[in-house]
């Protein structure tokens, strides 16, 4: 019988550098695709080791404190197949899950962030399927200050408190 699973949407989000952690939330559906009952693993990875939430119905079901891939913490509700890991529960054909990925970047935080959601069918690891979170961080523009002056017009804009010509 065959087996399949999709893991949707990617996103791609840009956000200001800060001062001050930053959590940003991601909505994901992992459907059955298959022909048969399955139960599907979910597994997470950040490319910068960030702390990563997997929340379902407002509940906090596991979370990886340092973005390894391997839980710090699993809620025992959510791991009906009780291998350590959560896990969606029994979806019939074209059942579907929502869920969300809540990812923390740490104050300061500067650069690019990938974050993977996977999921796997509890019969064989090769039945898969994964969406990612791709977070961008820009520098926060605090005052722009334009000056004109015939024939050119300088610039200054000031970043973290310094002003600089441009």
């Amino acid at each position: 019988m065959p087996w399949n699973v999709r893991v949707t949407p990617n996103h791609n989000e840009t956000v200001n550098e800060s001062g001050q952690e930053q959590v940003l939330n991601f909505t994901h559906t992992i459907t059955n695709t298959g022909l048969g009952a399955n139960i599907f693993e979910i597994k997470v990875k950040s490319s910068n080791g960030l702390d990563v939430k997997l929340i379902i119905g407002g509940t906090l079901v596991a979370e990886d404190y340092n973005g390894d891939g391997v839980w710090d913490y699993v809620n025992p509700n959510y791991d009906t197949d009780g291998d350590g890991n959560p896990d969606t529960g029994l979806l019939t054909p074209s059942e579907s899950i929502n869920l969300n990925l809540s990812v923390t970047l740490p104050a300061g935080f500067n650069g690019t962030e990938n974050t993977t959601i996977l999921a796997y069918s509890f019969l064989s690891q090769s039945i898969s399927s994964h969406a990612n979170d791709k977070i961008t961080t820009v520098p926060e523009l605090q005052n722009i200050v334009i000056i004109v002056t015939l024939p050119l017009a300088i610039f200054l804009i000031k970043r973290k408190g310094r002003f600089t010509l441009s």
